[in-house]
C-alpha cells in the first residue's frame, strides 16, 4: 500500500496558474514547471477523471498512472477547469512533488 498524497496549498497555486494560463490560450498542454504534473480531460466528474488518469488508456509509458503511484512524490494538488479547451470542457490539472 502507498502513503496518501499530502494536499499542498502551493501546489494548487501552480495548478490554478498553469489552469489559468490552458484556458487563456486555449491550448492543452503541460507547463514548464519543476513539478511532475497529470492532465486529463473530458470527464464531467473528478471521479471519472482520477480513474481515467489511472487506467491511463492510450498513453504506451503509462506516465500518468506512474506520476500518482511515485512513492517520491508525497504532495498533491489539483485544479478544475470547466471552460472548454481545444473544444473539449471539464479539463483537469494536477501537480505534484
Amino acid at each position: 500500500p502507498l502513503e496518501s498524497l499530502i494536499y499542498s496549498p502551493e501546489l494548487y497555486i501552480a495548478a490554478v496558474k498553469h489552469g489559468d494560463w490552458m484556458r487563456q490560450n486555449d491550448t492543452f498542454e503541460h507547463s514548464n514547471f519543476a513539478f511532475a504534473e497529470n492532465l486529463v480531460a473530458g470527464d464531467s466528474l473528478a471521479r471519472f477523471a482520477g480513474v481515467s488518469l489511472l487506467i491511463d488508456d492510450g498513453v504506451p509509458n503509462r506516465g500518468l498512472r506512474w506520476t500518482i503511484l511515485d512513492q517520491t512524490l508525497i504532495y498533491v494538488a489539483c485544479h478544475y477547469i470547466p471552460d472548454e479547451i481545444e473544444g473539449v470542457a471539464f479539463n483537469y490539472v494536477q501537480e505534484f512533488d
